[in-house]
This record gives C-alpha cells, structure tokens and sequence, in this order.
C-alpha cells in the first residue's frame, strides 16, 4: 500500500511542480487547503469554489463568510 502511495505522490510532483511537502499536506489535509484558500479571500470577487472529488462542491458565498465571521466575533465577546 505504501508503495502506491509514493508512486501517486511522485506522479502529482511532477505534474505540478510543487515540492513533496506540499503534495503530502494537499493529500493529507484538503480541508484545511480549502479553509485556507477561502480565508485568503479579502473582496467577493476573491471568493472561490472548491470540488472535492466524489464529495462535493464546497460553495463559498460573500454573505455566509459575513455570517460566519459576525459569530466568531460575538462568540469572543461572550466569551471575555
């Protein structure tokens, strides 16, 4: 099994490029990719939607990240 794994992680670096680390956090962890790429976004027209393959489309909208960002916040002043 581990073998394939390599072999898979092998093929993705040179297709893209990107150093062995990278592929191995992108294989390991989409989810925390995703959070990442969509907390980057500053503007609405930065937004972006992300497939998971076999999973979903993880939907990015201006006003669900305004609501999630006004519960973070009230959930810290109730907190304090």
């Amino acid at each position: 099994m581990q073998r394939a794994i390599e072999k898979i992680i092998e093929e993705a670096q040179k297709k893209f490029g990107l150093p062995r680390e990278v592929i191995v956090a992108i294989f390991e962890s989409p989810y925390k990719c995703a959070r990442q790429k969509i907390a980057e976004a500053k503007e609405r027209e930065e937004f972006v939607n992300i497939r998971f393959k076999k999973l979903g489309l993880l939907y990015a909208d201006y006003s669900k990240i305004k609501a999630i960002e006004n519960a973070r916040i009230n959930r810290s002043s109730k907190s304090d």
